[in-house]
């Protein structure tokens, strides 16, 4: 092993690049990604990102102003995953296509959805939009229901992902679910029970996400 390899952290260290590449801000983009996807955005810090470099801190900000700025091209990153409808796609299809794509990025990368709408709006994510709002226009729908369905749809998205994210239930988690039912009245609360009853036995349609996506691009059709 070579010094600089050594000082790198050895060979295979994620991250690490022994050949020292010049630094872009597309590479400390890129790293900060990687990062978030391999240990949770809490993991990143300006520090830690320049030691995934193996470049000192400074080095950093040649590239980006600061730690926002890294964020909001992490999630700029992210967005441009995410394909734009055909243009000759239909309004509904249009929608469901680029809700069932953002969907699959958020998956990939969990960290990104309470980043979604806290921060700064970049070209990227304002494309996905600009093609969204376009599709509402084109469906004819009254204007203000158009308003409303744009964020109904992202509201679904980034809250269905945020559900996934927080409630998986297993192992510690099922046992406390079971106990929590066991204790939880039958008069009382017997909605309740049934709800969380579902939950743990996982009924209801194959695809929740799907199902309640259909359920919104419905009552926007149906407005006609």
């Amino acid at each position: 092993m070579d010094a600089e390899a050594e000082h790198a952290g050895g060979p295979g260290h994620p991250g690490r690049d022994p050949q020292r590449r010049p630094l872009t801000r597309d590479r400390v983009l890129h790293a900060a990604v990687l990062l978030a996807d391999r240990e949770g955005i809490a993991a990143l810090s300006m520090r830690r990102l320049a030691a995934e470099l193996d470049f000192e801190v400074m080095s950093l900000y040649h590239h980006v102003a600061n730690k926002d700025a890294v964020l909001d091209g992490m999630v700029e990153l992210v967005a441009a995953e995410i394909d734009l409808p055909a243009p000759s796609a239909s309004w509904r299809e249009a929608l469901r296509q680029s809700a069932v794509g953002m969907r699959a990025a958020l998956v990939r990368h969990p960290w990104v959805v309470p980043l979604w709408s806290s921060r700064m709006t970049g070209p990227v994510r304002m494309r996905l939009m600009e093609a969204q709002l376009g599709a509402l226009a084109r469906s004819g729908i009254d204007a203000h229901l158009a308003h409303l369905g744009f964020h109904a749809l992202l509201n679904h998205v980034l809250g269905f992902a945020l559900q996934e994210q927080s409630f998986v239930i297993e192992g510690d988690a099922r046992a406390q679910a079971e106990q929590y039912l066991a204790n939880l009245s039958p008069v009382e609360f017997p909605h309740l029970r049934a709800h969380i009853r579902m939950h743990l036995e996982d009924t209801g349609p194959t695809d929740d996400f799907a199902f309640v996506l259909g359920l919104i691009l419905d009552r926007l059709a149906a407005s006609h």
